[in-house]
């Protein structure tokens, strides 16, 4: 009965611009499916397993820089794994550093903010259809508590969640 209904509308569908409805309709739909995760050796702590697999993604922008952060939310724990970006860095790999860094790297382990010490990313951005998102692969060290940890494997498509530009 929907589908009547909808077929018969097809004039108010010509009023904004979309005169052959069929043909609309039958579009496949983008529904790309956003992720953030990498593998942690040894184990994260707080997570208590080797996948760190976000539960909220953000990618925002300030004047200076953008951020892709990986937020991983349960009713005991939250953990981060993030990224801020100097704006100037063009597409392609960088090295992952600590604070202040181009590629400031940084993972949360027991309430603690752990920058990274060394490790790569390799990002693109892209802006289709009116919406902003970035895809990336990487890999960095923390140190916590003298143990090191790898964060290796790690992938992520995140559409924007903000801003991208502060004028």
């Amino acid at each position: 009965t929907l589908e009547i209904n909808i077929m018969n509308g097809n004039n108010a569908f010509a009023t904004i611009g979309i005169s052959d409805f069929a043909s609309f309709k039958s579009r496949p739909r983008k529904t790309a499916e956003v992720y953030y995760k990498a593998v942690v050796s040894p184990n994260h702590p707080g997570i208590g397993k080797p996948i760190f697999s976000a539960t909220r993604h953000l990618y925002f922008g300030t004047k200076e820089t953008f951020s892709v952060i990986g937020q991983y939310f349960t009713d005991e724990v939250g953990e981060i794994i993030s990224f801020v970006i100097d704006r100037s860095l063009t597409d392609g790999t960088h090295e992952v550093g600590g604070f202040g860094s181009p590629v400031a790297g940084l993972m949360t382990m027991s309430h603690e903010i752990l920058y990274a010490k060394t490790g790569t990313i390799e990002f693109a951005r892209k802006h289709e259809e009116g919406i902003d998102s970035i895809t990336a692969t990487f890999n960095f060290e923390v140190e916590h508590r003298g143990q090191t940890y790898r964060v290796s494997e790690g992938k992520l498509f995140v559409v924007a969640s903000g801003p991208l530009q502060v004028l």
